[in-house]
């Protein structure tokens, strides 16, 4: 599970899934509209660590780890929520957008922190799945 995702807390039902809910296909659906999907596309936000930078990274979180420290993640979700649609994935690959993207800081940006190279990583699964990992998101938010 993702770091930031366990320390996200849930703050006037400010923290919500209005976008990953099908409220507006199940409406679709009961019109008789064609909606009624098989898969979704999800098209996931995440940084990594490059290649070059991991002997350092590695480094620095076993140092963190000594101190009692959270390591860093090798890999950071934008949304962590979509690290949940990730495990249920049926089908996955990622591409570097680093030239035509933003780039990312891991960590609380410290000057030494390891700069994050940007990715896209596209979720293929089934729709019958969305409404288990919006409960998941929903009751691990709850907690």
């Amino acid at each position: 599970m993702c770091a930031d995702l366990t320390n996200l807390e849930k703050q006037d039902d400010t923290f919500q899934t209005p976008c990953t809910e099908n409220k507006e296909v199940n409406r679709a659906k009961q019109k008789k509209m064609p909606f009624d999907f098989s898969y979704f596309i999800l098209i996931c936000k995440l940084y990594k660590v490059p290649p070059e930078a991991g002997r350092r990274h590695k480094k620095k979180n076993k140092k963190k780890e000594k101190q009692g420290g959270q390591p860093e993640p090798d890999v950071l979700w934008s949304n962590p929520e979509e690290e949940m649609f990730d495990e249920v994935a049926d089908c996955r690959f990622e591409f570097c957008v680093k030239g035509d993207s933003d780039s990312g800081l891991s960590g609380t940006w410290q000057e030494d922190d390891v700069e994050m190279t940007p990715y896209r990583r596209v979720l293929l699964f089934q729709a019958d799945k969305l409404d288990s990992v919006i409960d998941r998101i929903k009751t691990f938010v709850a907690q």
